[in-house]
């Protein structure tokens, strides 16, 4: 019986396609961010289109089966430790002192911002009724941290962009994704519950009190439970830089975890942990 060595399986393929990407890019990344003025974001974005169904059809997850679930758990752990690695890379006690200037920018500004794309949503497809319009809307409002972080992390940022702004970037895109949550739970309330007053009841109790302030409670307590902890440790001898390195990668996946699990906020979680996080050489300080 012959045996078949040579097989393209759709993992295989998947794997040579992101990592083809990725070695590529990453051979020639300084001259394609300061020579041609392009980040990993939007060639990875136009990588993708072209590989997958709609351009070559290399590359189709939704043929893997269950993709929903799939894109939901890649996307959750991809944001969860980007954030989690803004509030790091923050000031010290950054969040605590810019909270009320922070708030005033952010949620007036998504609320405009939703509204507009329900808005637009609802004279694009005049069949949705309008509550289901600031739904839809409500996941799109959000700004995403992973391109902003791209733009404030460039060689051309230190040079063109004052710190403080750098710093009202990350903190701005990183809080907004997280704030979502009210902007979406009120609309599915209202969806849901035929009692006006109920569906705004339980949007105040769980959509803002149980997921936004829990979930950010916990994460700032876990965060800085364990920079307590890892401090302590480090004092102690007993794990080096590689052991902390590798705790601030699966520090914001227990968070995520245990967050999720209850039904909290896992976004702002993680983001709350990371903002009482300390970089290694501050710790050694």
């Amino acid at each position: 019986m012959a045996i078949e060595l040579v097989e393209l399986s759709i993992p295989g393929l998947a794997y040579i396609i992101l990592g083809g990407f990725t070695v590529a890019f990453y051979t020639v990344s300084s001259l394609v961010r300061d020579k041609l003025y392009v980040n990993e974001v939007f060639l990875g974005t136009a990588f993708g289109i072209v590989m997958g169904p709609y351009g070559a059809d290399l590359f189709d997850p939704r043929s893997w089966g269950i993709s929903h679930k799939i894109t939901l758990e890649v996307m959750r752990v991809v944001l969860g430790i980007g954030l989690f690695m803004i509030g790091v890379d923050l000031p010290k006690r950054y969040m605590h002192e810019h909270m009320k200037g922070l708030l005033v920018v952010i949620v007036p500004t998504m609320a405009i911002g939703w509204a507009i794309i329900a808005g637009f949503l609802k004279l694009l497809f005049p069949q949705l009724n309008f509550i289901s319009c600031l739904a839809i809307s409500a996941c799109l409002t959000p700004t995403d941290p992973i391109i902003c972080a791209a733009i404030v992390g460039g060689s051309f940022a230190p040079k063109s962009v004052s710190t403080s702004v750098r710093h009202l970037l990350s903190a701005e895109s990183a809080a907004n994704d997280g704030l979502a949550f009210p902007f979406l739970t009120i609309a599915l309330y209202l969806t849901a519950e035929s009692a006006k007053t109920v569906a705004v009841k339980k949007w105040f109790l769980i959509g803002c009190l149980y997921q936004v302030v829990l979930g950010t409670v916990i994460g700032a307590v876990l965060g800085a439970a364990f920079s307590h902890l890892m401090r302590l440790s480090l004092k102690k001898r007993l794990i080096n830089e590689e052991a902390y390195l590798a705790q601030q990668l699966a520090l914001p996946l227990l968070i995520i975890g245990i967050v999720s699990t209850i039904g909290s906020d896992d976004l702002l979680a993680a983001f709350a942990a990371g903002g009482n996080q300390e970089p290694f050489c501050l710790v050694l300080m």
